[in-house]
């Protein structure tokens, strides 16, 4: 019984781990990711970059944090590489972010 409680519990840890991608991560943007919450309320909890293409922050790199599931809602949070956080303009269409956009990588997420 011991050998299988122990295994289950290794299988619930590794299942409940954060997964980083941590090659050119900027450590400001990584000691955001540390803070975050893994799996609070069952809602899955990520960090993509993007590489703007428009003339809004033309060729920045920009970190979205982001919760995602069944029953999560919430608000995607826009981070520069020195961690600072980012206000879109109040006139800019959320919509409009993956035309203005390039997807560059997961560089973490909840597992």
């Amino acid at each position: 019984m011991r050998p299988f409680l122990l295994c289950t519990l290794l299988v619930l840890a590794a299942a409940c781990s954060k997964k980083h991608d941590n090659d050119k991560v900027p450590p400001a943007v990584q000691s955001l990711i540390d803070s975050f919450k893994c799996g609070a309320n069952g809602c899955y909890a990520s960090v993509t970059e993007y590489r703007m293409t428009d003339s809004l922050w033309h060729g920045m790199s920009i970190y979205v944090y982001s919760v995602g599931g069944p029953a999560c809602d919430g608000f995607p949070l826009f981070f520069d590489a020195n961690g600072n956080k980012l206000q879109l303009p109040k006139d800019y269409q959320i919509s409009s972010f993956q035309h203005d956009t390039e997807l560059i990588r997961t560089v973490w997420k909840c597992q």
